[in-house]
């Protein structure tokens, strides 16, 4: 899409429809994923990639533009694509192939309209935001329980997800909050013990800051994404069962420019027809968060 002379908004669209292979697209794209995801066939992965941008950004973006950020609101398999590794020359005077991400700053959104609405509330609620102060909230290395609670708030659809036996600690990721908060003068480091679920869901406890990252474990369900949420620590409250889901994201309140999920498959979910990937990312964004960092591993 391009803006009009003299106008603010972005209101002229040019719309490309590419000849493609619905299945051969979606081999290619699970056979990167795959590529990726356990990195050993760096030609393969070249040449995969450089196919891919061919097919769908070459014949979109034109020669010249001045231009520098994409959003890109993908539908179907495209959401296991991540835009940003396709390749769009293989070779450069560093050696280092030309990254789609090393030309332009890429976003995504689930749908149009949730484009829309973003758009719409950063550009006339920007006082309700805080944005005031480099602050940080960083949340990481929680106490793992080996089982979801027997009583309490989890009922039995909690209960019988998952055992959480096959967890390991994650010591490294006490490093990661404490260093990245070390750049942060205004930060609330919640680590270990202190990593707890309630501690979140306290009313007001997201406001304030302008940065919040979450350094744990994921736990996904695709089926029910209402269940897929982060793993934190679990004391004797038997209110909270140490597990801060997705259903449970969505009755918060946050003004944080940006929230951070440092953990496995957070960008997955549940894909709906027309709205996308229901899952972490949606849900901190109706929280209050324009932005999510997440993972498609």
């Amino acid at each position: 899409k391009t803006a009009a002379p003299g106008r603010k908004r972005w209101d002229i669209f040019h719309f490309f429809r590419l000849p493609l292979d619905e299945k051969k697209l979606k081999e290619d794209i699970l056979y990167l994923h795959r590529l990726l995801a356990k990195p050993a066939h760096d030609d393969e992965y070249l040449k995969i990639s450089s196919e891919l941008y061919k097919k769908l950004i070459k014949p979109v973006f034109p020669t010249e533009n001045n231009f520098t950020k994409v959003i890109i609101i993908p539908d179907g398999v495209l959401y296991y694509l991540p835009f940003e590794v396709l390749v769009s020359r293989e070779g450069s005077e560093d050696g280092i192939p030309s990254y789609f991400v090393r030309e332009y700053s890429i976003r995504y959104v689930q749908s149009a309209s949730i484009h829309s609405y973003l758009w719409s509330r950063n550009n006339n609620d920007t006082a309700a935001r805080d944005t005031g102060m480099d602050t940080l909230l960083a949340v990481g290395n929680p106490v793992l329980a080996t089982t979801i609670p027997t009583d309490g708030v989890a009922g039995p659809e909690t209960r019988d997800l998952f055992s959480l036996s096959d967890l390991r600690p994650l010591p490294f990721s006490s490093k990661e909050i404490r260093e990245i908060g070390s750049l942060f003068p205004e930060k609330t480091i919640l680590s270990g013990e202190d990593a707890l679920e309630e501690r979140i869901k306290q009313p007001g406890a997201l406001h304030g800051y302008r940065y919040i990252l979450f350094a744990t474990h994921c736990i996904l369900d695709e089926e029910h994404p209402g269940r897929t949420g982060l793993v934190l620590t679990r004391d004797n409250d038997p209110r909270e069962d140490g597990f801060l889901q997705v259903r449970e994201i969505f009755n918060l309140e946050t003004g944080a420019d940006l929230v951070v999920l440092s953990a496995c498959k957070t960008r997955l979910g549940e894909y709906i027809e027309g709205e996308g990937i229901i899952g972490l990312t949606r849900a901190w964004m109706y929280a209050g968060s324009p932005s999510v960092i997440a993972s498609l591993w």
